[in-house]
């Protein structure tokens, strides 16, 4: 069943030199579905001196997770129409050599999380090639990517450490604007979903807590320079929870809502 989370919101600023856009939808409030750890916005508080160069992406959750540029030339770029006509910011590797586009968020203790857990981003990714990668750290700690076939993909380590690299069972299309839902249950499966739509149930095989670490992610790459992003992303929410299915309706809804994306229930 669709559900009508798809209605544009006007009228708020995104913190650009864009001026007015879509705002997001009114009383959406991602913090309010569980134990949410970072929150990066492409509608708010991306920042810096040359925009539309980024060089800051303040997190919207209380805990202060901003991501930053490392270096100039990989900075990547606030796009006013990047996701359905709505700002999201552009990660590429043209270029190369050093010139890929990334943010990093320095360490900190709220991002090593050892129980279940749920991601959820909005992106349009334009390349399969080389396992482009949303976010994650070094070292496979955690790493949400899409594989070269376009299956949603995760990588999380368990302390051991043991590597748990499942992907999603159906695949997603190249250029297609979406919500990525993983709901991580550490004791049980991982669930895919995209755009509300179930895309794979898979069993996990080792045993819980996941291996903890307070290295830095990476926005853009998964890390040691490695499986680098080509595309849009317009939103990453990362719970240390697992939010039932009345608030995963709640969070992928209003995702879409916020995008313009039509999105089924789960």
């Amino acid at each position: 069943m669709i559900v009508p989370f798809n209605r544009p919101a006007f009228g708020k600023a995104f913190g650009s030199p864009f001026g007015k856009a879509f705002g997001e939808p009114r009383g959406f409030n991602p913090a309010n579905f569980g134990d949410l750890r970072l929150d990066l916005n492409s509608f708010k508080d991306v920042t810096g001196p040359s925009l539309p160069l980024v060089e800051g992406w303040a997190d919207q959750s209380s805990l202060g997770n901003n991501a930053a540029k490392t270096i100039d030339a990989r900075r990547p770029t606030l796009n006013a129409t990047g996701i359905n006509g709505r700002p999201s910011l552009t990660f590429t590797t043209a270029g190369g050599g050093g010139t890929e586009k990334e943010l990093a968020i320095p360490t900190d203790i709220s991002l090593a999380i050892s129980q279940s857990f749920a991601v959820y981003y909005v992106v349009k990714c334009t390349s399969f090639a080389g396992f482009p990668t949303i976010f994650g750290k070094d070292g496979d700690i955690f790493r949400f990517l899409f594989n070269t076939d376009g299956a949603v993909r995760s990588k999380v380590t368990y302390g051991g450490p043991i590597l748990e690299d499942k992907q999603s069972l159906l695949t997603t299309t190249l250029n297609t604007n979406g919500v990525v839902e993983i709901h991580y249950d550490i004791n049980n499966l991982i669930s895919y979903t995209f755009n509300g739509t179930p895309i794979g149930f898979i069993a996990i095989t080792n045993s819980p807590p996941l291996a903890t670490s307070v290295l830095s992610m990476f926005i853009g790459q998964g890390g040691g320079n490695t499986e680098w992003f080509n595309g849009e992303i317009g939103r990453i929410l990362l719970y240390a929870s697992l939010p039932g299915n009345p608030q995963r309706n709640a969070i992928i809804g209003g995702l879409g809502d916020q995008f313009g994306i039509s999105v089924a229930s789960v």
